[in-house]
């Protein structure tokens, strides 16, 4: 009976997991950089904003909601996310600012938007996407608001920071063996997983919790050690006018350092931090957006 029971769960697994992974992986197929985009707004400037690892387009959604009165605004779901394709790839930085700029360049002559210069605000994996596209594109961006940018130069950084936040997190992010399976889990049950991580995502909003569960072992951790992990973050920072830029920080973000916080002021860069941690544009919704549209608009 028990081996019944055994052999039910995971065809289950196996069943939903055709639904959920191969659909992505089917459009993968079609155009391996494809990306999902949401539109709203239709008056004003642009504004274009990018999630961090393992986000989605609603993790700023209130931002959205409070900004596409002024702007017209595109929110993506980066390489690997959300609703965009989930390939078989290393997702390095490169693979990544690819994926945008191709999506950008055909969604804005599509939409109200105009192809004219852009404003970029990213989160976390989405901050380094936005300034390595805006230091090979700097004519095409107007401003680059870049929140909780992370500053790693190793994995064992990584390990550490994440240790310090939470043991548990550490091990469901970065075990070699334990991550990749529960990856499999919640790909293969999608958004009937997020039950058994709901406890690990305490401080997320429900539609941010259930978007954490959309994406591969490949996506995850590719993009962590292969784009986030030693970022030439101040080489990209140093392409650019300090005027055109905006960095934000939680104050109780463990990935902060006063010796980055130094090296980004003596670039002349205005750099403003806020209450909260690593994710506080979720903390702090009104101030960010308010910080945001003062900056574009000055």
């Amino acid at each position: 009976m028990s081996f019944l029971i055994l052999f039910g769960i995971l065809s289950l697994l196996v069943g939903l997991e055709e639904i959920n992974y191969y659909s992505h992986q089917n459009k993968a197929k079609k155009n391996p950089y494809s990306l999902y985009v949401q539109s709203s707004g239709e008056e004003g400037d642009n504004l274009i904003f990018l999630h961090g690892l393992a986000g989605s387009n609603r993790y700023w959604q209130k931002q959205i909601n409070n900004l596409n009165v002024d702007f017209q605004v595109m929110a993506v779901d980066l390489l690997g996310f959300g609703k965009s394709s989930w390939p078989d790839i290393e997702y390095s930085i490169d693979e990544h600012v690819s994926a945008f700029s191709e999506t950008i360049s055909k969604a804005l002559p599509t939409t109200p938007l105009k192809m004219d210069k852009i404003n970029l605000v990213g989160h976390s994996l989405g901050a380094l996407i936005a300034l390595q596209y805006a230091s090979e594109n700097p004519t095409l961006v107007n401003k680059l608001i870049l929140a909780a940018p992370p500053f790693f130069n190793s994995m064992n950084e990584v390990k550490n920071s994440l240790k310090e936040i939470s043991e548990i997190q550490s091990v469901m992010s970065l075990n070699p063996v334990l991550a990749p399976v529960l990856c499999y889990f919640h790909g293969a049950l999608g958004k009937f997983a997020l039950p058994f991580f709901r406890p690990f995502l305490k401080e997320f909003p429900e539609v941010v919790k259930a978007d954490s569960m959309l994406h591969t072992w490949a996506s995850f951790h590719g993009s962590l050690e292969n784009a986030i992990v030693g970022a030439n973050i101040f080489d990209d920072l140093a392409k650019l006018r300090s005027d055109q830029i905006l960095i934000l920080l939680g104050d109780a973000d463990k990935n902060n350092s006063q010796k980055d916080i130094k090296r980004l002021r003596a670039l002349n860069i205005n750099v403003v931090t806020i209450k909260g941690s690593h994710n506080f544009p979720l903390d702090q919704p009104l101030l960010t957006t308010r910080l945001i549209r003062d900056f574009i608009k000055k």
